[in-house]
């Protein structure tokens, strides 16, 4: 089972789960209004950690599906250092997983699609941090302002926001799901 203090017993990981549901729904809260406010680049950047939050609930379902405990290996893979990534694309593959549901049958565009997850949750990493930091691009030889990043407007906050919403509701079928496994 694993050294005692290493793992996550199995029977917690709903309890964690659950945290961090509710942790997304603050996070998409505060998102929603800071962009009500036209405060754009926070807003997106909040959605984005509302929606590492949902990524982490569902990596802790799935061992608490599998009945599996987690080890403190396993949990900081996803939680620590740059492991914004790995949640990206966690969520995302989930995405791709009910988007092909939705469409009934596994297309070629989210088969090829899928295939670039890694690309784009980096690609989405890079967003995040030039959204949220002042750096200073030496090729260009200029400061890049988050304010002024082409991704910092109304549409693409809006967007995130949305993508973070149907992520919270597909999760939260999933706590229906399971509280019905748990009845019977």
């Amino acid at each position: 089972m694993g050294s005692e203090g290493h793992i996550i017993e199995f029977v917690k990981l709903l309890k964690g789960a659950e945290i961090c549901l509710k942790n997304a729904k603050r996070l998409l809260e505060d998102a929603n209004i800071l962009s009500r406010e036209g405060r754009y680049p926070s807003g997106h950047i909040l959605a984005m950690l509302s929606h590492e939050e949902v990524a982490k609930a569902f990596f802790l379902l799935d061992f608490y599906e599998r009945g599996e405990d987690l080890s403190k290996k396993q949990w900081e893979k996803i939680t620590k250092g740059r492991a914004h990534s790995q949640k990206l694309e966690l969520i995302q593959r989930k995405e791709i997983e009910w988007i092909d549901k939705l469409l009934e049958e596994e297309t070629k565009w989210t088969k090829d699609f899928s295939e670039s997850l890694g690309k784009l949750a980096r690609a989405e990493q890079v967003m995040k941090e030039r959204l949220t930091y002042v750096d200073y691009s030496f090729p260009k030889q200029e400061w890049m302002d988050p304010e002024k990043e082409p991704a910092a407007d109304k549409f693409n906050c809006q967007m995130r926001i949305e993508l973070s919403e149907w992520a919270i509701s597909k999760l939260e079928a999933e706590f229906k799901k399971q509280q019905t496994k748990r009845k019977n």
